[in-house]
């Protein structure tokens, strides 16, 4: 793969999104919300 998203839920709905893409060989991580 060369995009990866991970969601990690919240009791308060302020639920972590990240989104991980693969970039000549480096991993760049791009925070989605909150």
């Amino acid at each position: 793969p060369d995009e990866m998203e991970f969601w990690q839920g919240r009791p308060d709905r302020l639920h972590d999104r990240v989104r991980y893409h693969l970039v000549d060989g480096v991993w760049l991580r791009e925070r989605l919300s909150p």
